[in-house]
């Protein structure tokens, strides 16, 4: 009773003669029935964010040994790609064609798909729409809305070749949809073309000298993911005792995740993007002059200048000093 009054609501009961008593328990939930200092403003998490955070403590809790972080990476050299069909004649089919340049994998449905998914992490996800027990179109929103699976890129085939059903399925999430029947060139075409433009996307962060402008302002969860992870970075490169252990627990992830995540959108292992993140930091105060190269390397977070040359050295092929003269 004091519950449902804190919450200022009623309790009312009901008593029916040799077939015991009713509780009628009634509860407002529109603002107005609240006075000011009762009212929440605070935004409300978001959901995905938070299933995604208690994903993570699940993990932690049945993994067994958390730490052999490249246990979760596939161990095949060429590209993974996972067929979900429930049609098997054609399943073969297309695992079939392109096995000559990819590890393919095979699903029946949604349901087995998200579950490799999971467990595989591919590059890339061919998926019917029409399937029994979790149609294409909903695994396509699970993948996408779990942080383990974001980043997968995946194109879905079907029947469905209405504009309405199209937008329906990109909507979803997918990253291509192409209708059936499918030429099989145009399907090669668009799983290479797709593949290749994620690698592209991978090498960016290292490829250029300079921070990116833009630091993941979109609204996929990867873009939100990339966001925090500047942003944890930025208020913490300067501490040479920051650690992947510390940045895990920051962007609140494990840190087998970490190095998934980090491996799959910039191909870099977790001390590596803290590395090159500092080293590109260290540019700016190397042109501007005003620092000697040993009070550079100890603003960016190293403890050794050495050291600080001798990586500097491995990523940009020339030594700080040399990178002076030549800018």
């Amino acid at each position: 009773r004091e519950l449902v009054e804190a919450m200022n609501g009623t309790i009312m009961v009901q008593n029916n003669s040799g077939r015991g008593s009713r509780f009628i328990v009634t509860l407002p939930f529109k603002k107005e029935d609240f006075e000011g200092a009762e009212v929440n403003e605070i935004p409300v998490h978001d959901f995905t964010e938070m299933s995604n955070k208690v994903q993570v403590v699940i993990d932690n809790l049945s993994d067994d040994d958390a730490t052999f972080e490249h246990s979760t990476l596939s161990i095949s050299e060429t590209p993974v790609v996972l067929v979900v069909e429930d049609n098997k004649e054609l399943a073969l089919f297309i695992a079939n064609s392109l096995s000559s340049q990819y590890t393919m994998l095979l699903a029946e449905n949604g349901k087995a798909g998200y579950e490799m998914a999971k467990k595989h992490s591919p590059d890339l996800i061919i998926s019917d729409v029409m399937m029994p027990e979790l149609d294409g179109i909903e695994m396509c929103r699970l993948l996408k809305n779990n942080l383990y699976t974001s980043h997968i890129p995946i194109i879905l085939l079907s029947a469905k070749a209405q504009v309405e059903n199209q937008l329906e399925g990109l909507q979803s999430g997918a990253d291509d949809y192409v209708p059936k029947p499918f030429n099989l060139e145009l399907l090669k075409a668009k799983v290479s073309n797709t593949i290749e433009a994620r690698l592209r996307l991978r090498a960016m962060f290292t490829s250029q000298k300079e921070l990116p402008r833009n630091l993941g302002n979109g609204q996929s969860l990867d873009d939100k993911f990339l966001s925090k992870l500047y942003e944890v970075l930025e208020a913490s490169y300067t501490n040479p005792d920051f650690s992947v252990e510390l940045f895990a627990d920051a962007m609140f992830v494990s840190r087998s995740l970490l190095y998934k995540k980090l491996k799959a959108l910039l191909d870099l292992s977790p001390n590596d993007f803290i590395t090159v993140y500092r080293l590109k930091k260290s540019l700016p105060l190397l042109m501007s002059g005003e620092m000697s190269i040993n009070e550079v390397a100890y603003t960016i977070g190293f403890n050794d200048p050495k050291y600080f040359s001798r990586v500097f050295k491995k990523f940009y092929k020339m030594t700080p000093s040399e990178y002076i003269v030549q800018q």
